[in-house]
């Protein structure tokens, strides 16, 4: 019988050994080159926010020890329980792929005294995040955030600063979003609250769906419930006590005067008093930022781009000194998708230098206000402007106009708030002067014109 060609059987061998080419694995995704102009876009569109209002970069790893993220989190959270990355060396340290962003730059704080610095300390950071959310429709496991934090200052001034700059992305970027703003009290607030929560809903238990009945055994999930997007729910949700009304003063002062930045300010906002933050270690104010959908404004079918709020325990609770502390993190996939679907890419702009043109110098709380809108004001006339809400003595202010290297500082006093008036500081001369505030932008404009001029001659 004769054999058959060798030529044959290496061609067989050759077919059975075709290697399967390897897939990205579920829920993870790749950013291609044609993809990158966007991404870039967005991400040097908020560092150019975060330089303009004087927030340092900090980056941080994405691999930290299981045990910072249960004491932040907390050991029975959801994230620990069912979501995490988490892996074993051989030395048996137990490390997690970082969940969220603000915990590691809350461990960066601590560890590197930087409370002994000036503050308040204002930090932005850019990252991924990695939760194990496969199962469900559409969720990546890999995400990348864009995160403003301020630490180290406790007045409301900072929480409006936070959601200003928030807005102020979007703007820039052409997306119209909608805010919503609660305040999550204090630890002893909730307490007495949670309590009012549960017997509320056992009442109305039949009412409820079957994941909130189960949500009601669990105590760490009672506050989940009113995060519910089932119809049946939400009727039982719209007529729950409210946290609000049983805020202490401390906590109620604090929201009031939040609010009042935000009017001074011009934003739109909506009071929802039953928002919650994702995470426990969440004090005080709380708000979410989400993209109006023209075809169905309801809360259920928003998409929420970027949340945020205090979290005044958090320093604490990873070994640092009581510090209060304020932030917002910015979902960048959704955002990316969000101007791809509006065909909103501009061309980028220029980083801004740590010096500036104008230094906004503030004593007391109604000046203080003043003194934010006025800011924005100068950044929307594109005049390179500085401040530091945080500081309420005059001498640290000009201190730090002179760091800035500002050509003139602007003084603004209680005084001047009741007169309409404003103080210009020539820097180099020393030489001031008051005129009316509603004239400042184009005083500003002309005598920086004229220093220029000067300067090239």
């Amino acid at each position: 019988m004769p054999r058959k060609p060798k030529r044959n059987i290496e061609e067989k061998i050759i077919k059975k050994e075709k290697i399967k080419p390897i897939h990205i694995l579920e829920g993870m995704k790749d950013i291609l080159p044609e993809k990158q102009l966007i991404w870039q876009y967005v991400i040097k569109k908020a560092q150019k926010i975060a330089q303009e209002f004087n927030f340092k970069r900090i980056d941080i790893p994405v691999l930290e020890e299981l045990s910072l993220f249960e004491k932040s989190i907390g050991k029975t959270s959801d994230i620990i329980q069912k979501q995490k990355f988490s892996l074993i060396t051989l030395k048996d340290e137990k490390m997690i792929l970082r969940p969220e962003l603000t915990t590691g730059i809350v461990r960066a704080y601590v560890e590197h005294n930087m409370f002994d610095l000036p503050q308040p300390i204002k930090l932005y950071t850019i990252g991924s995040l990695f939760r194990d959310e496969s199962s469900q429709s559409g969720k990546l496991r890999e995400l990348h955030s864009f995160n403003f934090e301020i630490l180290g200052e406790k007045d409301s001034v900072i929480d409006a600063q936070i959601i200003l700059l928030s807005q102020i992305f979007f703007q820039e970027l052409n997306l119209k979003t909608n805010i919503q703003i609660n305040s999550f009290g204090c630890l002893e607030d909730r307490q007495d609250y949670k309590k009012e929560l549960l017997n509320y809903f056992k009442n109305k238990k039949k009412l409820l769906c079957s994941n909130c009945k189960l949500k009601l055994n669990r105590d760490k999930d009672i506050f989940k419930i009113l995060d519910c997007k089932e119809e049946d729910c939400q009727k039982v949700i719209n007529q729950a006590p409210q946290l609000v009304n049983r805020l202490c003063e401390g906590c109620k002062n604090h929201f009031t005067k939040v609010l009042e930045h935000l009017d001074e300010l011009d934003i739109a906002y909506s009071f929802n008093p039953y928002l919650i933050p994702e995470l426990d270690y969440y004090t005080r104010t709380v708000f979410e930022i989400f993209i109006q959908n023209q075809e169905n404004k309801e809360d259920n079918q928003k998409v929420v781009l970027g949340k945020g709020g205090r979290y005044n325990n958090l320093v604490e609770i990873l070994g640092g000194n009581t510090t209060s502390a304020c932030g917002c993190g910015i979902e960048l996939e959704k955002v990316v998708l969000k101007i791809e679907e509006q065909n909103s890419i501009r061309q980028l702009i220029d980083k801004k230098e740590d010096n500036c043109d104008v230094f906004i110098a503030q004593l007391g709380e109604t000046a203080k206000r003043k003194a934010l809108k006025l800011f924005e004001n100068f950044r929307k006339s594109k005049i390179k402007v500085i401040e530091n809400l945080a500081k309420n003595r005059l001498s640290d202010q000009l201190e730090l106009a002179q760091k800035h290297k500002a050509i003139f500082t602007l003084i603004l006093g209680q005084k001047e708030v009741l007169e309409g008036t404003i103080l210009i500081r020539d820097m180099e001369s020393g030489i001031q002067e008051a005129i009316d505030i509603q004239k400042i932008i184009p005083e500003i404009t002309k005598r920086l014109e004229k220093k220029k001029k000067e300067m090239l001659e």
